[in-house]
């Protein structure tokens, strides 16, 4: 019987490690968990900034300005005087010719220089495009004492077209980055055939356009 306890009593030195060595595997397999679950939210993280940055250069150019100018021409948005529209990498901002001048006129409105000026402000913050003024007209000749200053439409759209410049500027615009130019009424947006035609037709356009 004393042979017996004694065998019974006298273990190996590894089989009184075992328990021990499981324990130790367990911790590594915890701690490589742990490293494992790090790795993969830190690369969630760098998935999600990508996503944010590709989103961000997918956006469309000027979107910020496009959206600063329908809220600065609202209220002549809504009475039907000004349009703005982006295509792209482009901004068009029409405005009619009653908001801006009187009729045979070439200076502005007092009113229509205000929001030009405003409108200037608002594309002072990007200098880095091009600002093409047209101004445009009715196919309507030019009659009367008019004639002598405006011998044609073209000759007063593009006095036109240097005053809302000169507009532009005075409210922050980049005076090297714009041109101004008229095309009289060969370049209608609709037809001249009726008076609603003709009224869309008398306009100024800004275009912000890459330089």
């Amino acid at each position: 019987m004393a042979a017996t306890n004694t065998a019974t009593a006298t273990q190996s030195p590894w089989q009184r490690r075992k328990p021990t060595t499981g324990m130790n595997a367990s911790r590594r397999s915890n701690g490589i968990g742990n490293a494992n679950c790090a790795a993969t939210a830190q690369l969630q993280d760098q998935v999600t900034d990508l996503q944010r940055q590709l989103a961000a250069r997918q956006e469309p150019p000027l979107t910020k300005t496009y959206d600063d100018l329908l809220t600065l021409l609202r209220p002549e948005i809504e009475r039907g005087t000004i349009t703005v529209q982006q295509s792209g990498d482009q901004i068009t901002i029409h405005l009619a010719d009653r908001l801006l001048f009187e009729s045979g006129e070439d200076r502005l409105k007092p009113a229509g220089a205000e929001v030009l000026r405003k409108v200037g402000s608002i594309l002072h913050r990007v200098p880095d495009r091009h600002l093409r003024v047209t101004g445009h007209t009715d196919n309507i000749p030019i009659g009367g004492k008019l004639i002598e200053r405006f011998p044609t439409n073209t000759v007063l759209s593009r006095t036109r077209a240097a005053y809302a410049r000169q507009a532009l500027e005075q409210g922050g615009a980049v005076p090297e980055h714009i041109t101004a130019e008229g095309y009289g009424e060969s370049r209608p947006l609709a037809s001249n055939a009726t008076e609603d035609g003709r009224r869309k037709n008398r306009r100024v356009e800004i275009m912000v356009l890459p330089q």
